[in-house]
């Protein structure tokens, strides 16, 4: 069966369109709590120790930019 024969039968939501509400309203909390808890230093916090060149992934704070980019 190919996908799109799977989809007609079994339709499932988009996991994007479930991941990015919740990414944003995630971040949303964070920046109303502020500084006092630990979540806002993982957004807005810089690695101390230098990390080994190879190609950089997708960091979380790319993925919310597009996603207010999308929005």
């Amino acid at each position: 069966m190919h996908n799109e024969e799977f989809n007609d039968v079994c339709p499932s939501p988009n996991i994007i369109r479930v991941i990015k509400p919740r990414r944003m309203r995630w971040v949303g909390h964070v920046a109303f709590i502020g500084e006092r808890k630990g979540g806002y230093r993982v957004i807005v916090g810089k690695p101390e120790e230098q990390r080994p060149r190879v190609r950089p992934g997708h960091r979380w704070e790319d993925n919310i930019k597009t996603d207010f980019e999308d929005a």
